[in-house]
C-alpha cells in the first residue's frame, strides 16, 4: 500500500469480564484491516451498526491503542509517537463527532468551542483567534451575530456544522467524518453533505466518512470499504461501485436501499440469521452463515481481500 493513511493488520480486542462470557475471551472488534487512503481522497467506510468502523476512526485518532497492526499517517507510524509528537500530530488529524448534541459542550459558547483548539494550541492572540472563528463560521454558513450562543441555541444541523468548524479550527489534513449526517433531519443531511463535499475541495482535505447508508457514502466518497464483523469485505472504487462482482454482502446492502417507487423490488433476497457475535465470531469467512452462495469451503478458510479487476479488492471465494 502506498496511501496517505495506512492500516496495516490493524487490529483491537476488548477482554469480556462479565459472567457467563468471561474466562479469558475477546470481543474482536477490528480483526486485522489493512487499508489505504490517498491523500485529497474521501474514503467510505460501511457497514452494519456493530461492524467496527467507529473503533477504527477511533484507532486511527489514538482514541483507543490498537491490540496489533501499524498505522501510518504520511509515512510514520503513529502508533510509535510520544506525546509530544502525538499532540503535533492532532493539529493534522481531527475527527467530526456522530451526535451534534452531546458533544459540544452545553457550558461554552460556540465561539469558544470552535476556537478551544487554537488557545489549547497557542495559535494567534485573542483577536486573531477570533478573526479565525468567524471566519471558520461564515465557511460553514454560520453568521457572525451567533458567535457568543450556546448550542441550545441551535437546531441539530447547525450544531454539526458547529462541529464541522471545530474540525476545521487547526487546518487538518485527515478528517474521520464517524456518521456525521445519521443523526439529522433527512432534509438536512443533503446540505451537510454539500457543504462537506465544498469544504474538501476549498481546504483539500482528505476524509474517512464512516457511514451506515450505503447510498450516501456511494455519492460523497471516491472509493467505498465494506467492513462486516470487523473484517473489510470489500474495497471498491465508485466508478465500479453497482457493476458485477461485489462481495455478497455488499449486493445485500445494496439490495436493501429502498427505491423511489412503492411496491417496485430489485430481486432482493433477504439475509438470514443474525449477525454472529464478535466474541466468537464464525471460522472461515465471518459472512458465511448468513450468505446465499456459501460453500464448503467458506467455513474452513478465511478468505483474502485480493484485487478481481484493477481498484477492486474482494474477500470471497466465490469472486
Amino acid at each position: 500500500m502506498t496511501g496517505f493513511l495506512e492500516l496495516e493488520g490493524l487490529k483491537k480486542y476488548y477482554p469480556v469480564r462479565s459472567q457467563p462470557f468471561g474466562g479469558g475471551r475477546q470481543l474482536k472488534a477490528v480483526d486485522g484491516v489493512s487499508l489505504g487512503v490517498d491523500r485529497g481522497e474521501c474514503m467510505g467506510l460501511v457497514g452494519e451498526s456493530g461492524c467496527g468502523k467507529t473503533t477504527l476512526g477511533r484507532l486511527i485518532l489514538r482514541l483507543e491503542e490498537p491490540t496489533d497492526g501499524r498505522v501510518v499517517f504520511d509515512g510514520r507510524n503513529i502508533l510509535e509517537y510520544g506525546r509530544r509528537e502525538m499532540r503535533v500530530l492532532r493539529r493534522r488529524i481531527q475527527i467530526i463527532f456522530q451526535d451534534p448534541y452531546s458533544s459540544l459542550n452545553p457550558r461554552k459558547s460556540i465561539g469558544a468551542i470552535i476556537g478551544e483548539s487554537l488557545a489549547i494550541h497557542r495559535l494567534g492572540d485573542r483577536r486573531e483567534r477570533r478573526d479565525k472563528v468567524l471566519s471558520l463560521m461564515a465557511d460553514v454558513g454560520l453568521r457572525p451575530e451567533q458567535y457568543n450562543r450556546y448550542p441550545h441555541e441551535f437546531s441539530g444541523g447547525q450544531r454539526q456544522r458547529v462541529g464541522i468548524a471545530r474540525a476545521l479550527a487547526l487546518n487538518p489534513d485527515l478528517i474521520v467524518a464517524d456518521e456525521p449526517v445519521s443523526a439529522l433531519d433527512v432534509s438536512i443531511q443533503a446540505q451537510v453533505v454539500n457543504l462537506l463535499k465544498e469544504l474538501q475541495d476549498k481546504f483539500n482535505l482528505t476524509y474517512l466518512f464512516i457511514a451506515h447508508d450505503l447510498s450516501l457514502v456511494r455519492h460523497v466518497s471516491d472509493r467505498l470499504a465494506v467492513m462486516y464483523l470487523g473484517r473489510l469485505a470489500e474495497i471498491v472504487p465508485r466508478a465500479l461501485f453497482g457493476q458485477a462482482g461485489h462481495h455478497p454482502y455488499t449486493l445485500a446492502l445494496l439490495e436493501s436501499i429502498p427505491l423511489p417507487r412503492p411496491g417496485v423490488r430489485k430481486g432482493f433476497r433477504p439475509l438470514t440469521g443474525d449477525v454472529p457475535s464478535p466474541v466468537d465470531p464464525p471460522s472461515g469467512c465471518r459472512f458465511h452463515p448468513r450468505c446465499p452462495e456459501r460453500i464448503d469451503r467458506c467455513s474452513a478458510e478465511t478468505p483474502e481481500l485480493r484485487e478481481i479487476e484493477p481498484g477492486h479488492r474482494v474477500a470471497c471465494h466465490r469472486r
